[in-house]
């Protein structure tokens, strides 16, 4: 069994020191000085919990974080008042006020920036592009707040939490563990001829019984004619042989996901499948072989297309290569590698590989990998067979 030491005595996630936790704010502080940011509103759900390690029980209706040089106030709503006792021995975020449901909450938030910054007229600093941020956001906030300004500071979020420290790291391959035992529970349910939803709910209760925290997302597995629908959870279909099940998994450990993706066969692998997954399959193995830090985003999407190119079934390639991970599963914001990524890849980045394969009959084609960047070129964060034999 694996042991989730990620968690405090009451099952709550610990995903960092106090002091890592206030080093991580420091550096947000130290960016808001360098823009002229006067107080900064972090709205982004996962860009709280980085920050102060809180959440309020869905990620979904996390609390907005205010930070100024020296104070901060930490937004909740009024119903979550109790969540404030839980979080205080771990976390510098311990000045909490509260909203009503039926408040204006950037309203709200944007007079607490004013009250907390002590200046008139302050430079508010935002994370512009995320999807909480809408226009009538930003200007309900600048006008509560009476702001002169506002700087965008998703670009700088987004460079301080790409790059995860030790901690963030030891939480990945910590659910890497329990997802590589979700998918050896899921892929022996199928090969005993279960359903797509026993498999399901046998992945669930093993990496929640090894320790897994709540999932982003319930375990996908997916059979037969509906492997042509990608992220359907399940289908109570039992599969027939030759046909695919693909199976997508992501236990949390500290927040944090390495998630997994397979499609297997029952009893036989056709011909034609085979040859897509062994593509997929080479599509891992040159990133994994040859990414490099300095290399860009596009830089790795084209090592992987390239094997598929190579395997003649490029035009089946309707996916990017990967995406960032971390709180959460998947951190979209961060970055991916797709054609027209121009960002660098530098030494302690992780991500998910999932250069897959779409056959207008088959459907999808899957084998993923977690992986984190080395200084040296990458290494998978699990270990788990790249072409799968017949179940």
């Amino acid at each position: 069994m694996y042991e989730n030491r990620s968690q405090d005595r009451n099952g709550l996630t610990i995903t960092a020191s106090r002091g890592e936790l206030t080093e991580r704010l420091a550096k947000v502080r130290g960016e808001m000085a360098s823009l002229g940011v006067h107080v900064a509103v972090i709205t982004s759900p996962y860009a709280v919990f980085y920050l102060a390690g809180i959440w309020t029980g869905w990620f979904d209706a996390a609390p907005t974080l205010v930070v100024t040089t020296d104070s901060h106030r930490v937004v909740a709503r009024q119903l979550d008042v109790g969540w404030e006792g839980v979080w205080a021995p771990q976390t510098w975020a311990n000045d909490w006020t509260y909203y009503r449901d039926e408040d204006d909450i950037p309203s709200v938030v944007g007079e607490f920036a004013r009250h907390i910054c002590r200046r008139q007229n302050p430079t508010l600093g935002l994370e512009l592009n995320t999807p909480l941020i809408t226009s009538r956001y930003v200007a309900a906030i600048i006008r509560s707040a009476r702001a002169r300004g506002v700087v965008d500071l998703q670009p700088s979020m987004v460079a301080i939490r790409s790059v995860k420290s030790a901690t963030e790291i030891s939480h990945l391959r910590r659910s890497a563990g329990l997802t590589k035992l979700g998918m050896e529970t899921a892929r022996d349910t199928i090969a005993s001829g279960g359903l797509d939803t026993e498999a399901a709910s046998a992945a669930f209760a093993a990496m929640v019984a090894a320790g897994s925290e709540p999932f982003a997302y319930n375990p996908i597995v997916v059979s037969g004619p509906l492997n042509r629908a990608v992220h359907i959870p399940w289908g109570s279909t039992r599969p027939r042989d030759g046909e695919p099940t693909t199976v997508m998994l992501g236990a949390i450990a500290g927040g944090y996901a390495a998630p997994l993706e397979r499609t297997f066969f029952r009893r036989y692998v056709p011909d034609n499948a085979r040859a897509l997954l062994n593509s997929v399959a080479d599509a891992v193995k040159a990133v994994l072989t040859e990414l490099r830090p300095g290399m860009t985003g596009a830089d790795a999407d084209r090592l992987a297309r390239s094997a598929h190119e190579k395997n003649g079934v490029c035009g089946r390639c309707l996916h990017r290569t990967g995406y960032s991970i971390g709180i959460n599963w998947a951190d979209l914001d961060l970055m991916q590698l797709h054609p027209s990524s121009k960002t660098e890849v530098v030494p302690g980045m992780t991500f998910h590989l999932v250069p897959h394969l779409m056959d207008p009959d088959l459907g999808l084609l899957a084998v993923s990998q977690p992986i984190v960047v080395t200084e040296r070129g990458c290494e998978p964060l699990l270990d788990f067979p790249l072409v799968v034999d017949p179940l």
